[in-house]
């Protein structure tokens, strides 16, 4: 059997009916992982976002040593995004946690 949808496309229908347009059944899987792969991006996306903003606020808001090293940190963080704000998190825990030990 040989369907055309809206704009007048032959869909070939292989056992089982178009789902959602994408063509016979046999292709569900395929175009399935595609949409969990976005929804999976989507995701890490909006988390790498909000680490982003996270760590720029902390930047904003820490007390550093000098107006000159926040200026420097906020500026690294806003140019290299994602990277940035990484190197941030891990140079300033890895900083307080030694400043930590060292009081105790």
């Amino acid at each position: 059997m040989v369907n055309f949808n809206y704009y007048g496309e032959n869909m070939m229908n292989f056992g089982g009916g178009n789902i959602m347009g994408f063509g016979g059944s046999w292709m569900w899987p395929v175009y399935n992982g595609m949409l969990g792969f976005g929804l999976v991006g989507i995701i890490l996306v909006l988390l790498f976002a909000i680490f982003w903003v996270w760590m720029l606020v902390d930047a904003v808001t820490r007390d550093f040593k000098n107006d000159t090293e926040k200026v420097v940190w906020v500026l690294v963080i806003i140019f290299t995004h994602i990277l940035g704000a990484l190197i941030y998190y891990l140079v300033v825990n890895l900083r307080e946690k030694s400043s930590r030990k060292r009081r105790r």
